[in-house]
């Protein structure tokens, strides 16, 4: 589904990104996708963490402080006088109005990053304190009827470059722990109003468009902020597949016809950028943005007006998402064949640049990364990054983009098309009952400890607004829960307390799979319960295991929607042999689903009663050969449905 709300043409300015005392630094970081951190990424790290989605980004020379986007040295050689520093400065003098994270036309937080960044270059006390002000008071407004993940994408990532700007932790430490622990909620909290894209992450991971491109701008300098270096490794390949590498992320949002138009690329082998040579009506495609040059309609040369539109807010979101990872030591300028400048070409061919004043910022960056002569205009500020003029064309020693890698490290299998189901599955367990296992299983990976399945539990909801799950047998503090809910429809779900969102993926408007971990204590309930934002059908499957690490229980974890009517239903490959896979799968109806080939039930639950019906399938089994090609479900009947694989990381 695509967005419908046009981009409008904001006259408002716009500012560049500076600076950034990271108040949360990392370790070094190893995995691709780093957030603000105190030390350098190694690519080692990935291989551990999530091999699925190596990329084929070298990382660059460490630092033993990380700033967002520049150092205070950079800031220190840039002007105080000037057209650029003179709309800077009167925007951060100016009233910047109220936060509101649901409207997506909102310009508070540029406003309030332009007063981060007149602090950060004079130290002046006050403009300090107004972005620490405009920061916390944008905390909580993405709870709004009409919000959606567009309208999070395009703003927050601009109150998290401020609050490093500012250094918040030091200022402010009691603010910056409320900043935190809202800033790490928010990136999967459900705002509903789309009928697909429904938290940050997820909308990342599936727009091939504007809306993904924000989201995942937001989310990587959240995640950079955090110090959340695995997330940021998993946002640096969603970025590459969008960029054209589909061997780093290839799992978005199909294209519909009027994209085929503009593309040579199948749904199969398709990435939101164009990544190879495609010529139609004498037109070199090559770098156009499928989804978003096709606002216009199918292809026709020059593009529309919406297409061009579109493919600006597209760029606002992808640079800014490069200039990140970059400065996190990710060679995000490079990846792709230099995506970025083929995209840069493809917009110089039909005269597109500065074609809404909240777009002006994005020529003032790839000038300065590429070397590129593209026109530019004063930038003020766009949606969530601005004043770049002052930023990237006033002689900043910014870094320029390192060489590209000679040898990538090895990218996971994209997977495949969902092999022929297998034969019919077994009669469903009863729901809401728990299920101990008869045995304890023990799965060892290769050098490392045992995890040994415990025992399960399962749930179900015919028409309420909770899912109750009892607490499965035996458990014993330090046991690793995993609870998979399965609803129809894409309510919004709320955890029992000390439940933590793993994986959530809605498949249209039809369900929503959302997989929670846990870790027990000393004392656990008696029964967990799941509330729903408004009645529906939902199953639920819970399953503990022994032997998980108990800080950090998730090693990897991916989904995948299945869109078609099918009895056999995918999740992603994984691949890391001999590692413990919980495979999690939904559908949309009732009905039975038996667990892969090799693979060992752990719970099933089914819902089924008038109109409110669902089903889920929760089993587990060693990573491996089986898992190359992705992992197959089969239910009793046809559906609608959704699939996650997911990697406990062993004790030890």
């Amino acid at each position: 589904m695509r967005q419908t709300t046009p981009p409008p043409h904001d006259s408002s300015m716009l500012r560049p990104s500076a600076v950034i005392r990271h108040a949360a630094v990392v370790e070094a970081p190893s995995r691709s996708r780093a957030g603000g951190l105190r030390k350098r990424l190694g690519v080692l790290a990935v291989g551990l963490l999530i091999p699925a989605l190596l990329l084929p980004f070298a990382q660059a020379g460490a630092a033993t402080r990380h700033y967002l986007i520049a150092s205070p040295q950079e800031l220190a050689a840039l002007p105080t006088s000037g057209s650029a520093w003179t709309a800077l400065k009167a925007t951060a003098d100016e009233s910047p109005g109220a936060a509101d994270l649901a409207n997506q036309d909102n310009f508070h937080a540029p406003r309030i990053l332009a007063s981060a960044l007149v602090y950060a270059r004079t130290g002046t006390a006050a403009y300090r304190e107004k972005a620490r002000a405009g920061i916390m008071s944008a905390i909580g407004t993405e709870k709004n009827a009409d919000a959606r993940t567009l309208s999070l994408g395009r703003q927050l990532g601009a109150y998290v470059i401020a609050a490093d700007l500012i250094d918040l932790g030091l200022f402010s430490p009691t603010d910056d722990a409320r900043f935190r622990t809202w800033l790490a909620a928010v990136r999967t909290t459900h705002i509903g109003n789309h009928g697909r894209w429904v938290t940050l992450t997820q909308t990342h991971e599936d727009a091939g468009n504007n809306w993904g491109a924000f989201a995942g701008a937001s989310r990587i300098a959240a995640s950079l902020y955090l110090g959340d270096t695995a997330d940021v490794a998993r946002a640096a390949a969603v970025f590459a597949g969008f960029t054209g590498t589909r061997s780093s992320w290839a799992v978005f949002q199909p294209m519909d016809a009027e994209d085929q138009s503009w593309s040579c690329a199948t749904n199969e082998t398709y990435t939101p950028e164009n990544s190879t040579a495609c010529v139609k009506g004498g037109v070199d495609l090559n770098g156009a943005f499928v989804n978003d040059i096709s606002r216009a309609g199918s292809f026709a040369w020059p593009p529309g007006a919406d297409g061009r539109s579109y493919t600006q807010e597209t760029l606002q979101g992808l640079v800014l998402q490069a200039e990140l990872l970059s400065r996190a030591g990710y060679d995000a300028w490079n990846v792709s064949s230099q995506g970025l400048k083929r995209a840069a070409r493809f917009v110089s061919s039909y005269g597109g640049w500065n074609y809404s004043r909240v777009s002006y910022n994005v020529p003032w960056i790839l000038n300065a990364r590429y070397g590129l002569g593209l026109p530019t205009v004063g930038a003020s500020y766009g949606r969530i990054f601005g004043f770049t003029d002052w930023l990237y064309g006033s002689g900043a020693s910014a870094p320029t983009p390192t060489a590209a890698p000679t040898a990538a490290p090895t990218a996971a299998p994209t997977p495949v098309p969902t092999p022929t189901p297998a034969p019919a599955a077994p009669a469903p367990t009863t729901a809401a009952t728990a299920t101990p296992a008869p045995t304890v299983a023990a799965v060892r990976p290769a050098g490392v400890g045992q995890i040994a399945f415990v025992s399960a539990s399962t749930g179900d909801n015919t028409g309420e607004t909770t899912i109750v799950v009892p607490r499965p047998d035996g458990i014993q503090s330090g046991d690793v829960l995993l609870a998979t809910i399965v609803v129809r429809s894409t309510p919004e779900l709320t955890a029992p307390a000390g439940w933590t969102l793993v994986e959530s993926r809605p498949n249209g408007d039809q369900m929503i799979q959302a997989t929670y971990v846990h870790t027990a204590g000393a004392s656990e309930p008696d029964s967990y319960t799941w509330s729903l934002a408004r009645a529906e059908g939902g199953a639920a499957a819970m399953a503990a295991f022994r032997g998980v690490h108990a800080g950090s229980p998730i090693l990897a974890v991916d989904g995948r929607v299945n869109g078609s009517r099918s009895r056999a239903l995918g999740a992603p490959a994984v691949g890391l042999t001999g590692h413990l896979v919980v495979g999690a799968f939904g559908i949309s109806r009732d009905g039975t689903i038996a667990p892969p080939a090799g693979f060992t039930e752990a719970a099933e639950s089914v819902a089924s009663r008038a109109k409110y019906k669902a089903a889920v399938e929760l089993s587990y089994g060693q990573a491996g050969s089986l898992t190359a090609g992705g992992l197959v479900a089969t239910a009793q009947h046809p559906s609608l449905s959704v699939g996650q694989s997911i990697v406990l990381r062993p004790a030890n």
